[in-house]
């Protein structure tokens, strides 16, 4: 017969919003609950999000970068922390995302709240992207537009800029309408 996991494990986390200028560390705590405190535990996770491990930020336990997707709760030990820490890196991004998420096993069931997301601000200079959204215009219909989206990546806290856009080709009569 079948039976569940008697335990569970949850995760929390101090702070959610962070930042590549500071603050640039949040603790997960992966606690377990109705298990025996005699053994150790492994503890099984997965991350997601659109920041990278390794390259946007790591996860370490007392200092010591986790290079697989699992942490240890020691025995006489209902917890364990995990720091997330900031790479401050040089590229402009958009706010990203890291998201951990327990994974369950046969000796343990995920409780509440079973994942984190954080999110990770820029403080690169903001640049602005041209980005082409539909890009096929034909000058025998009338009222047809070209698509474009500009996009602010880098330190979103900094001060408004203006983007000037300008256009070439060899229709010089035609206007460019952005919404």
């Amino acid at each position: 017969s079948l039976t569940s996991p008697q335990g569970t494990v949850s995760i929390t986390a101090d702070s959610t919003a962070l930042a590549e200028a500071g603050p640039t560390t949040a603790a997960l705590t992966v606690t377990r609950a109705n298990t025996l405190l005699t053994q150790p535990l492994t503890v099984a996770f997965k991350t997601s999000g659109t920041a990278t491990r390794g390259v946007d930020y790591v996860l370490q336990t007392n200092g010591v970068t986790l290079t697989v997707d699992s942490v240890v709760i020691p025995a006489n030990s209902d917890s364990v922390t995990v720091s997330l820490v900031v790479n401050n890196d040089s590229e402009a991004e958009l706010v990203e995302t890291a998201t951990v998420a327990l994974q369950g096993s046969s000796t343990y069931g995920v409780g509440s709240p079973n994942e984190q997301t954080l999110s990770i601000e820029d403080n690169e200079s903001p640049v602005a992207d041209l980005q082409v959204i539909y890009g096929n215009v034909y000058e025998r219909l009338a009222n047809d537009y070209a698509r474009l989206r500009v996009v602010r990546r880098g330190d979103t806290n900094a001060a408004s800029f203006t983007v000037n856009l300008a256009y070439s080709g060899r229709n010089r009569s035609a206007a460019v309408r952005i919404p």
